[in-house]
């Protein structure tokens, strides 16, 4: 080869990787505000023949991503969804509850105990003066009240509980959407990656689906040397390993002030095999995920794997056992509340 054909070879690989460059670039601006993306690089390396440099050459794009900085964002998506979920429903348990007080000093507070004391007053009024037929009908009203309120706010009280239930049937289903794209994901990786391709687009997919998936319930991962984001319930379940596992919840179709552990809907839990042969051994499933020589903090024990995948959930394909089941709390809050 000419040193003319050699400097023109040089030129286009130049050109060539320039022009990667460029294209990097451009997606880098125009998905700046995209959600879940994050910024590429184009790598390059000198190319060389027998010794004589013959230009350079892009090989591969990858993404800028700390891995520590997304596992604290990660449990960051779940402590933000345990809390938001609280607020909503606390907030809604307290409008049900009144308040003690009012801002509008000629009005008193709407709660029980406001109307409770409304009714006390009423009696003693009454008390004073027996025969008044007036006192006598605001007695009769005041107590007509204290009952209304009672129903009311019992009949709000169960209508929380059955939007918790059905919230959590819900959030299985879109658990299980995200539970099947990580696997789904984690195949179409591994054949880029085969491929000479970049898989960078795809991780920012996957990061996506497992942070929504954290907003929802408290996980545990790590990616494998081959490529697999593996994702564990807090006690060693495992959620997504070679495949997917989905969980099951069903609903209860009403809920009543004479709901409770005894007589709601019996759930059934799929026990794993493997777990299961690794407690006869004596060995307790480890927090996947931590780093080595970590110790083992068992964050949040009882998330999602207690509630779904020991009480109502279903690990499909393994062991069934029916347990009694128990009115759920909301949504976040049980599937993933304390440390």
């Amino acid at each position: 080869m000419s040193s003319l054909d050699i400097a023109r070879s040089i030129a286009f690989s130049g050109l060539s990787a320039t022009q990667v460059q460029i294209s990097v670039a451009s997606a880098n601006i125009s998905n700046a505000d995209t959600k879940g993306y994050t910024e590429k690089t184009a790598n390059q390396s000198s190319s060389v023949t027998s010794g004589v440099g013959t230009g350079v050459t892009i090989t591969g794009i990858s993404s800028a991503v700390d891995k520590l900085l997304l596992k604290s964002l990660v449990g960051a998506d779940s402590d933000l969804g345990a809390a938001d979920t609280t607020n909503s429903f606390l907030t809604e348990l307290q409008q049900l509850y009144g308040s003690t007080s009012s801002s509008d000093s000629s009005t008193t507070g709407t709660s029980l105990a406001n109307t409770i004391a409304a009714f006390e007053s009423a009696l003693s009024s009454l008390a004073s003066t027996p025969s008044s037929a007036s006192l006598q009908s605001n007695a009769v009203s005041a107590l007509a009240a204290v009952t209304t309120q009672l129903q009311q706010t019992s009949s709000g009280i169960q209508t929380l509980r059955s939007n918790a239930d059905q919230d959590i049937a819900s959030s299985v289903t879109d658990i299980n959407s995200d539970l099947q794209q990580i696997s789904d994901l984690n195949k179409q990786i591994k054949q880029q990656a085969a491929a000479g391709q970049s898989t960078a687009d795809l991780e920012d997919q996957r990061n996506s689906a497992l942070q929504d998936l954290a907003s929802m319930m408290n996980v545990s991962y790590f990616t494998t040397s081959s490529g697999d984001l593996q994702i564990y319930t807090g006690s060693g379940q495992a959620l997504v390993d070679s495949t997917a596992h989905p969980l099951s919840y069903t609903a209860l179709p009403s809920v009543t002030a004479s709901t409770d552990a005894a007589s709601g809907a019996v759930a059934t839990r799929r026990a794993c095999p493997a777990t299961d042969r690794d407690r006869q051994r004596g060995i307790e499933p480890r927090h996947v995920g931590a780093a080595a020589g970590e110790p083992d903090r068992n964050r949040h024990r009882e998330q999602y794997d207690a509630v779904l995948g020991d009480r109502h959930g279903t690990h499909r394909g393994c062991r069934q056992e029916r347990q009694p089941g128990v009115v759920p709390r909301p949504r976040s809050v049980i599937l993933r509340h304390g440390r």
